[in-house]
């Protein structure tokens, strides 16, 4: 890609990725960053992260309205470090496109002002990146599969393989993909139906004071910005006591 105009996305990234199996340590996750990338390297402290043998996946948002969503590319470029895609990268890939006047506005009203402090090399690589990432991630855990979103599995599907095989054929700019990172239908109605074929789903999006668990989805935006906390939290765990409370 030229480094000399500014950047067109295509949302051509395959809207699924599955890691394997992390045999030598843990697996983490964070709920919504929104650019406070030192708060999140304080809670990784805090939990003992071990960069050598452990990963942390994100939820997504990993940007706009925090001090420092400058930083995103050295957190993406770790390989220990994994996220889907929020609707605040959405945004940014959209707005990049400078087709629709409106989506610009939007963006900056809700947090992209940083934006415009970057070098133009700067917002090429960072919207490169964010391209790449996912509408969904899937972990092999003690428990079973657990599924990462950045707002929830829509209710309607069943089952998550319904809804996987779906997206794979809707792909990752679709309005299935949108309902996966803008949803808030279980949210709102306090859904507490499950999916069998899944340990637990992880998503953030919604602002909870503390985790909250809706069937086997787990919502973990505890919103840093809003004068909240980071939420960094074990997988297994989540997986184990959402198997638990389901009687799984």
């Amino acid at each position: 890609m030229s480094k000399t105009s500014e950047y067109t996305p295509g949302f051509g990234t395959a809207p699924i990725r599955r890691l394997e199996a992390n045999t030598r340590g843990r697996d983490w996750v964070a709920g919504d960053i929104h650019g406070y990338f030192p708060e999140l390297a304080e809670r990784l402290s805090a939990v003992g992260f071990e960069p050598a043998t452990d990963r942390l996946i994100c939820v997504g948002d990993l940007v706009d309205r925090g001090p420092c969503s400058h930083e995103v590319l050295q957190w993406l470029e770790q390989p220990w470090f994994h996220s889907v895609r929020g609707n605040h990268e959405d945004m940014l890939l959209e707005a990049a496109q400078s087709t629709d006047p409106r989506a610009r506005p939007l963006w900056f009203a809700n947090g992209g002002a940083w934006w415009d402090r970057l070098e133009m090399l700067q917002r090429l690589d960072i919207a490169d990146a964010l391209e790449t990432l996912p509408i969904a991630v899937e972990v092999p855990t003690e428990q079973g599969l657990a599924v990462i979103v950045h707002a929830e599995v829509p209710a309607e599907f069943d089952t998550w393989l319904d809804c996987r095989q779906a997206l794979e054929a809707a792909g990752s700019n679709s309005p299935l993909a949108e309902r996966l990172t803008r949803g808030r239908e279980r949210y709102y109605n306090a859904l507490e139906t499950r999916l069998p074929d899944v340990s637990a789903v992880v998503c953030g999006h919604s602002r909870v004071e503390e985790p909250r668990r809706l069937g086997n989805h787990w919502i973990i935006d505890t919103a840093i910005d809003q004068g909240g906390r980071l939420s960094v939290l074990s997988l297994d765990a989540l997986c184990a006591e959402a198997a638990t409370a389901t009687g799984r």
